[in-house]
């Protein structure tokens, strides 16, 4: 997996960029955990960003709003962190989406419990058998989403009552905010 941009490490930022690295840091950690126990890597040992990181340092204040926006998402009920991943990996599969692929295979496998065969079909595009009804919707709806313009048919957003309707708009969003940023 390539860097489009390469790893950034503080010390090579100004006095000006220094605090958001900072903030993304901060982010980062109470996102995945500290770099050594996080799941995936998103920072060399030497403490330099990869992945996506320094694409939100060349943009700091966009980058950091970003970070931000992925833990409001990451905290939205109802939707259970195994269909998130499902919803994550699928939209990162039909936009070959390395990173992303990389990250949240690692996340579902070491700290949601997945099966490895079955992440490993939905990374890859793939319906598994198998899955359970959350994670079917998930893979049907982001599915769907990333396919085809416009809003989601009425009976794909009823189906399984994994989306609770009161707060649906949450859910949606959830979605189209992963649609969105991997294209």
């Amino acid at each position: 997996m390539a860097d489009r941009l390469p790893p950034v490490k503080r010390e090579d930022l100004t006095s000006t960029e220094q605090p958001s690295f900072d903030s993304l840091a901060s982010l980062a950690g109470n996102l995945f955990g500290s770099p050594e126990s996080s799941p995936f890597i998103y920072k060399r040992p030497d403490g330099a960003f990869v992945g996506p990181f320094p694409l939100f340092l060349a943009a700091p204040e966009a980058g950091e709003h970003t970070m931000a926006h992925f833990g409001k998402l990451a905290t939205i009920p109802g939707l259970p962190a195994d269909a998130k991943e499902v919803a994550i990996l699928t939209v990162g599969a039909h936009y070959q989406a390395a990173y992303e692929l990389y990250a949240h295979t690692n996340v579902a496998i070491k700290k949601v419990g997945m099966e490895r065969g079955l992440v490993e079909a939905v990374a890859r595009g793939e319906k598994p058998e198998g899955m359970n009804e959350g994670c079917e919707v998930a893979f049907e709806t982001a599915r769907y989403l990333v396919a085809k313009p416009g809003p989601l048919p009425g009976e794909m957003w009823e189906r399984g009552g994994l989306m609770d309707s009161r707060r649906g708009s949450e859910e949606r969003e959830f979605f189209h905010v992963i649609k969105i940023l991997l294209q």
